[in-house]
């Protein structure tokens, strides 16, 4: 499966991406948010592709729903690994929300492309009172 693929590889991207901007900058990077933010994303992305894993060869009425509840899936999953970040503010420094959004962002955009992607390639389903 392509999202598999296509959106972890977005994320590391921005990673890296973001790591040269920070260095281009001068700003000192911290890497552990931001490594411990990316990782986050990755998994909760992964977790979300399941719904658009189990409609593989469904048509575009059943893929529509599974993208929705991927997109949801992963909002949840996000929150949920990182709520035990947020609730030890101690921990880890105000930086690790601003990745966990930055990263966030752009993992939800690379499942958005991929599930409308998935859509598109379906098959349409016939009409029920439409036999031709």
């Amino acid at each position: 499966m392509r999202a598999l693929i296509i959106v972890p590889a977005t994320v590391l991207l921005a990673a890296a991406g973001a790591a040269a901007l920070c260095a281009a900058a001068g700003w000192t990077l911290q890497s552990r948010p931001m490594l411990l933010a990316a990782g986050i994303c990755l998994i909760s992305s992964v977790v979300a592709t399941l719904p658009l894993l189990l409609t593989r060869s469904a048509t575009q009425a059943s893929i529509v729903p599974a993208g929705l509840t991927g997109t949801v899936i992963h909002l949840f999953a996000t929150l949920a690994l990182a709520a035990p970040f947020f609730l030890s503010t101690a921990r880890e420094p105000a930086s690790f929300t601003y990745w966990l959004f930055a990263f966030y962002a752009v993992s939800l955009a690379a499942l958005v492309v991929e599930f409308v992607r998935a859509v598109r390639s379906a098959p349409v389903a016939a009409a029920p009172g439409n036999r031709d």
